[in-house]
């Protein structure tokens, strides 16, 4: 009489093919998943700096075309309120340098994005904000 063995378990060969596909399919996604962190930081601060902006344009609106000299003008005259300015990426406290042009709109700006620092630019021409990552 013949014993008929019932296979139980994987064979070494295919836990390396699985090992294997999980390795190539780890490789691939971490760095679409790095890229995507960086494309979330840099949203979130072209967020804050399009709302300075404005906050910007009101201050001018009523100030007779006075340009602010600080994000703590806006705030101290209530166009502005820099706990709106916190994010994910972005702490509390957080310190942007920000240039403006004759109608308000900020040219450039220095913000630090969890802990470095980031530089935009406006770009007039693409009409968008670059950013410059360390």
């Amino acid at each position: 009489m013949k014993r008929t063995m019932k296979k139980q378990g994987f064979t070494l060969v295919e836990l390396m093919v699985v090992v294997i596909i999980v390795g190539i399919l780890a490789a691939v996604a971490v760095p679409l998943m790095t890229a995507n962190k960086d494309k979330a930081k840099n949203s979130e601060a072209i967020a804050g700096l399009s709302a300075i902006s404005t906050a910007a344009r009101l201050y001018m609106v009523e100030s007779a075309g006075t340009a602010p000299t600080a994000i703590s003008d806006l705030e101290s005259a209530g166009y502005l309120n820099t706990s709106d300015l916190v994010g994910t990426y972005i702490a509390a406290g957080t310190d942007y340098a920000v240039d403006w042009d004759s109608e308000g709109k900020v040219t450039s700006a220095t913000v630090a994005i969890d802990g470095t620092s980031w530089t935009f630019t406006w770009d007039g021409t693409l009409k968008s904000y670059t950013a410059v990552k360390p």
